[in-house]
């Protein structure tokens, strides 16, 4: 199954780098004045079409957060691609990262044809053969989960260990 990743051009994510923006700039310092939090300690956290964003995040503009959960991203070529450009321009990747999927993913004609567990297993195959210095990434595929029960234990066990409370 193709991606619609794969055909944009750079920078053309779905509209991803002004949602971005948006979180970053507008969202983030409004929240900031009313409400107290900690601005050295930001974390990201999406599931599917949200754990797409957060690798875009991570894979263009890592320094947007400090933690990362992504649960269950799909397709790894655009991933893959965007890693590359990364890594050819910086040899490091500041971030500490929860990235998961439910093992029954592979069972659903539909979550295997979007590659969810191969994503993440892609993924994470490659940014531990990269050996960024300051990258903290630990990976989680969940027994006997799907898309539609993993999002609420990878979100649970990633603040644990993101937070370092295991």
């Amino acid at each position: 199954m193709g991606s619609i990743f794969a055909q944009m051009p750079e920078g053309m994510v779905g509209g991803a780098p002004g949602f971005l923006d948006f979180l970053v700039n507008k969202l983030r310092p409004k929240l900031a004045k009313e409400y107290r939090m900690d601005l050295d300690d930001q974390a990201y956290a999406g599931h599917s079409g949200g754990g797409q964003f957060g690798l875009y995040i991570l894979l263009n503009k890592p320094e947007s957060f400090h933690k990362y959960i992504i649960s269950s991203p799909a397709a790894y070529e655009p991933w893959l691609d965007m890693e590359a450009r990364w890594y050819e321009k910086n040899k490091d990747l500041k971030a500490k990262v929860f990235l998961s999927a439910g093992e029954a993913e592979v069972d659903h004609p539909l979550w295997a044809g979007s590659q969810i567990v191969s994503t993440v297993a892609t993924m994470a195959e490659r940014l531990t053969i990269r050996n960024y210095p300051s990258l903290d990434l630990t990976v989680k595929i969940f027994p006997d989960e799907d898309h539609l029960t993993v999002m609420p234990i990878a979100y649970t066990r990633g603040i644990r260990v993101l937070w370092d409370w295991e």
